[in-house]
């Protein structure tokens, strides 16, 4: 059950950042007083992109060895893993290889993925 704490008034709106006036006359700052009931307790398998995350990481290993503009991009990675037969989306492969790169860069890549697998 949500408790309201305190209005809070458009000149005080209009200092927040990705706030109009017209949104409304008044706001109220609103504190839940239980935590959300539901939390996820593994992730969620990506069966399309899993089979491929291995090749993900080898195309991006052999391209730290290359100057940056020679590095493959998201879409390109894409694209190669669909002459492997890859049936899934772009957004997915570009959220691994964005996940990916973080890793390889901080050298925690043989932990692994833990929402890909």
């Amino acid at each position: 059950m949500p408790t309201i704490l305190e209005p809070v008034t458009k000149p005080a709106i209009r200092k927040k950042p990705k706030f109009h006036d017209d949104l409304a006359p008044t706001f109220y700052v609103v504190c839940w007083d239980d935590p959300p009931s539901y939390r996820q307790q593994q992730p969620r398998p990506q069966k399309k992109l899993g089979a491929f995350i291995e090749r993900i990481k080898q195309i991006l290993k052999e391209d730290q060895a290359l100057p940056r503009k020679q590095r493959h991009t998201a879409k390109r990675i894409w694209e190669r893993l669909q002459e492997d037969g890859y049936t899934g989306g772009y957004t997915v492969v570009k959220d691994a290889v964005r996940e990916l790169t973080c890793l390889l860069q901080s050298g925690l890549a043989s932990v692994g993925l833990p929402n890909c697998i």
